[in-house]
């Protein structure tokens, strides 16, 4: 049973396997912030805020009660509320935080003490932020999200003739789609080709307007793409036409899952390695590193592996190898492992 907040300004069109599962999903949470103009927004009214923690509180105990939950697992709860998670660890039950955020929701002194309570953050460096932050957890494990990457694979590794560049995520500031506009100006100065896709939504029409200003000011917005938001075979299918992927996040990324999808399809990854992204990738072995928020750096990338195919593609073929780690299956087996100890060590 899965309690969710109902969001439809981000709804997508569901695929089967979607609608079959959403039979077991209730919309009946509340959040008292939302997603606007690219950014975070919490409800000012601090009034209204206790309200929904409250009411969110009082929600999740009693669909525990109801439900009778061998175990409780937990997402992001920052916009949520947290205070159900001691009332189910008092009660006996045993509650997985997997977190995909760099922070669980709520203050060190209000962590959970109980050995029934498992934080588990989606990369290690999530983990060691916290430990760094003084959160006292007193069981901490990794759960990556994982992802499907038999879809992704390619058998044959691509061409690498030109530069054709991928950038697979949202178009927003904070995830640095300006920094790789910036590297494909230092690109076209040098009279290096290349071709490149910006797939991905964006909440901020004028950060989209303003990067394709950036490209037409500078000849070169005919290589580029934008196809918007691309579905798992869309997604599969933009990989089997390029070679490198960009991932140019200028913040602290917790995984960076279109990273690993990459690897898998064959492509070289040139990563800004930001938070967890050191999780998935070393640098020179696996794919590429540049400097943080500097794009001259990343054209200097760009243009080496131009320069030597044969090393891209033997840096690639290892990320391939690499990448099937981060399997859906591997990440199931392990949260399952996981419960298994919970629900042992509660029993116990």
């Amino acid at each position: 049973l899965v309690l969710t907040a109902d969001l439809p300004q981000l709804t997508r069109k569901p695929t089967p396997e979607h609608t079959e599962f959403e039979t077991h999903v209730r919309w009946t949470l509340r959040l008292f912030g939302d997603w606007k103009g690219g950014a975070a927004v919490v409800e000012p009214d601090a009034a209204k805020r206790r309200e929904i923690v409250r009411a969110n509180h009082q929600l999740v105990m009693a669909t525990a009660k109801e439900f009778e939950p061998d175990v409780v697992m937990v997402g992001n709860l920052d916009f949520v509320g947290h205070l159900f998670l001691k009332e189910l660890l008092d009660q006996g039950v045993p509650v997985l935080h997997r977190l995909g955020n760099a922070l669980p929701g709520f203050e060190p002194a209000a962590a959970p003490k109980s050995p029934r309570y498992c934080l588990a953050g989606c990369s290690e460096w999530v983990n060691d932020n916290l430990r760094a932050k003084g959160y006292p957890f007193t069981r901490y494990a990794v759960l990556p999200p994982g992802s499907p990457l038999a879809e992704y694979y390619r058998a044959f590794p691509p061409q690498r003739s030109m530069l054709k560049i991928a950038f697979a995520s949202l178009l927003m500031p904070y995830k640095g789609a300006h920094v790789l506009m910036e590297a494909l100006g230092h690109l076209k100065k040098s009279g290096i080709a290349f071709e490149c896709t910006f797939a991905g939504d964006t909440t901020s029409p004028d950060y989209l307007e303003k990067i394709k200003a950036f490209a037409a000011q500078r000849g070169f917005l005919n290589r580029l793409q934008f196809p918007g938001f691309l579905a798992k075979k869309e997604l599969a299918a933009l990989y089997a036409r390029t070679n490198v992927l960009v991932f140019p996040s200028v913040f602290e990324e917790p995984f960076g899952k279109t990273q690993i999808e990459a690897m898998a399809a064959g492509l070289l990854v040139i990563s800004s390695g930001n938070g967890g992204a050191r999780d998935i990738i070393r640098d020179g072995e696996t794919g590429l590193f540049f400097r943080n928020n500097d794009s001259a750096d990343l054209a200097e990338k760009l243009a080496q592996m131009q320069q030597q195919p044969e090393l891209a593609s033997r840096i690639a073929a290892a990320g391939q190898k690499d990448a099937f780690r981060f399997t859906t299956a591997v990440s199931v087996d392990r949260l399952e492992a996981i419960i298994g100890e919970l629900v042992a060590a509660a029993g116990s």
